[in-house]
């Protein structure tokens, strides 16, 4: 981070999406990427003081929203939120981006069948598509790190 007249410049974040066959949408905020794992604690006949046993549950799903964002006016684009709009999308499968101002990524999550449920406030102009908000139910979500630090 560089130092202008005594002012600490901000980093300027974004979350890159990439769906199937649509190109990169862009959002400013995201909620609902804490991946929680469920335990199944059971017991197995042995004396009580060593009868806790914790195993792996089924895997959890939940939901993501992603705010204030824009994508890329094409024809791929277009048929994916008519889809959304029609309540006849299908699963997907959806990674998220945290990049800084130089667009590397930081983080990276990973949606499995990622279903569209809301779209809310799209908006069209010459070169772009914005959306107020958009919510994906999905099964499994997964994160990873990736080191990209100069």
């Amino acid at each position: 981070m560089q130092k202008k007249q005594g002012v600490w410049a901000m980093p300027n974040f974004k979350f890159e999406v990439l769906i199937d066959g649509i190109p990169s949408m862009y959002f400013t905020k995201v909620e609902g990427l804490d991946p929680e794992e469920r335990r199944m604690e059971y017991r197995h006949g042995r004396p009580k003081r060593y009868s806790e046993v914790f195993e792996l549950g089924k895997d959890y799903s939940g939901s993501v929203e992603l705010i204030d964002g824009s994508l890329a006016k094409d024809k791929a684009s277009w048929d994916f939120l008519a889809q959304i709009n029609m309540g006849i999308a299908e699963p997907k499968e959806v990674s998220i981006r945290l990049c800084d101002e130089r667009g590397y990524a930081i983080l990276s999550w990973h949606l499995s069948d990622a279903l569209p449920q809301k779209m809310n406030g799209a908006k069209a102009n010459r070169k772009e598509i914005s959306i107020d908000s958009m919510t994906f139910r999905y099964k499994k979500l997964s994160n990873s790190s990736i080191p990209n630090f100069e």
